[in-house]
């Protein structure tokens, strides 16, 4: 009988599938261009390396959705121009952070983290400060949108019977009598993210409290989120993400590769264990092909994607990060074929300072003592800013399944109120007085004055 195959390689830069997908059909396309044909027995089996890497096709690319469509998170249907929305915040995130790193490092973001935790943040922002949060924070959303959606993913990640998730948040806040959270922030908090609240002296034993907290929430997949505390900051806002899925379908004996090749972005060659097996779902995305495989109980997916032969990795990454909004559509949307896959078991780990990021993508005034406007969020006298949003990711690939933990912490820090700037020019030349006083309590120890000066 004749079957047509497809094979797909993933690269080391692999994109982790966000938050659960609800499966959107797509018209059917017209045909499939050098589509390879081949005559083979219905049950003789065709997963060695050599078989998986001849039967590589080039794919049309789906059909996007229109914006009509809704989607339904957790029995909360949202608008496709929502999700869309949030992809582009997404993808541009983690573009954004590869472009800073070198090439030849693995780049992992979570940016559901990312996105809770400055989520979050942005209840408590006003004024441009909102502005600039929505726009990249939210790809647009306004901070009601943007709440409505995160409430629904992170219930419905809690909520998950077929994955284990996690998905925790807390506010952290100095109770040194400086500020007080306002009410209304703390209502938003807890209804559309259910964060925990802790007041805490913001000590050596506090910076244990929120590691463990954040250990605790990952299953020690993240032992650490912060190495000190700042003496400035005033308020911490921590999301924390633990997900481990199993595959749904379970690797054979046969598909488990030893000992072969994997080469690097500097060329060089490493050996590594390849899983092969055979998908039902791919994309097209730009210059790149992409496979998608399911987790047990069909409501999480791994997504891998590889770009075709000739484009360099870090240059599809860029033109991913300028067409960011169409990534959740192109997932959504994959076609059905028989996909031949192989990839690599690999665990990597990744920590950034993500402010350099969000500055350069747009969020500027939030970072700026002088601007920065969280009038919603604390009652202060002294300006509120973010002083720091600390990012860290781990992952595990194999042939059982996916463990993979995030945590996000956005430092606020405290800055005293700026003295006005003004010049000042007193010269002694003329009758004057003068006076030693006692500096707290402005009390003159000596008093006098000068009306003559002699030669």
């Amino acid at each position: 009988m004749k079957r047509r195959y497809v094979a797909l390689i993933l690269a080391l830069d692999i994109t982790l599938a966000g938050c659960g997908q609800k499966q959107v059909s797509a018209e059917p396309a017209d045909e499939m261009v050098q589509v390879i044909e081949e005559e083979i027995k219905e049950n003789e089996p065709t997963d060695s390396m050599e078989d998986i890497m001849s039967k590589t096709i080039k794919i049309k690319a789906p059909e996007k959705t229109s914006e009509e469509d809704v989607i339904s998170i957790n029995d909360v249907t949202i608008d496709n121009k929502l999700i869309g929305s949030l992809s582009r915040s997404s993808v541009s995130m983690f573009a954004e952070t590869a472009t800073k790193t070198d090439e030849k490092e693995n780049v992992l973001i979570a940016p559901t983290s990312l996105i809770m935790a400055l989520g979050m943040t942005e209840n408590g922002a006003a004024g441009e400060t909102l502005q600039q949060m929505e726009d990249v924070v939210n790809g647009g959303l306004s901070v009601e949108e943007a709440d409505q959606l995160l409430r629904a993913l992170h219930l419905k990640m809690n909520a998950s019977e077929s994955a284990e998730w996690n998905n925790a948040n807390s506010i952290w806040f100095k109770d040194d009598g400086m500020l007080s959270l306002k009410e209304d922030f703390v209502s938003k908090a807890t209804y559309f993210f259910g964060a925990e609240l802790f007041s805490a002296s913001f000590d050596e034993g506090t910076l244990k409290d929120i590691n463990k907290w954040v250990s605790d929430q990952t299953k020690e997949r993240i032992p650490e989120i912060l190495d000190s505390i700042s003496p400035d900051a005033c308020t911490y806002l921590i999301n924390a993400i633990s997900f481990d899925a199993k595959w749904a379908e379970e690797y054979k004996e046969s598909s488990v590769h030893e000992n072969e090749v994997f080469t690097n972005a500097d060329g060089s060659r490493s050996e590594v264990t390849m899983l092969s097996s055979k998908e039902e779902r791919y994309f097209e995305f730009g210059d790149a092909l992409g496979f998608v495989k399911p987790y047990i109980g069909q409501e999480y997916s791994f997504v891998g994607i590889l770009p075709n032969e000739g484009t360099d990795v870090s240059e599809y990454i860029s033109w991913l990060g300028e067409n960011a909004e169409g990534f959740a559509g192109a997932v959504r949307e994959s076609d059905y074929a028989d996909v031949y896959v192989t990839m690599p078991e690999f665990t990597t780990e990744y920590g950034t300072e993500m402010s350099a990021v969000l500055k350069s993508m747009g969020v500027t005034d939030a970072f700026d003592p002088g601007k920065a406007d969280f009038s919603n969020m604390v009652e202060s006298d002294n300006p509120i800013a973010i002083d720091r949003v600390i990012h860290k990711t781990y992952i595990k690939v194999d042939r059982n399944g996916t463990e993979a933990a995030a945590a996000t912490a956005v430092e606020m820090r405290v800055y005293a109120v700026a003295p006005m700037e003004k010049q000042v020019t007193i010269d002694l030349d003329r009758p004057f007085i003068y006076a030693i006083v006692e500096n707290e309590t402005g009390l003159p120890m000596f008093i006098g004055c000068i009306n003559t000066l002699n030669d």
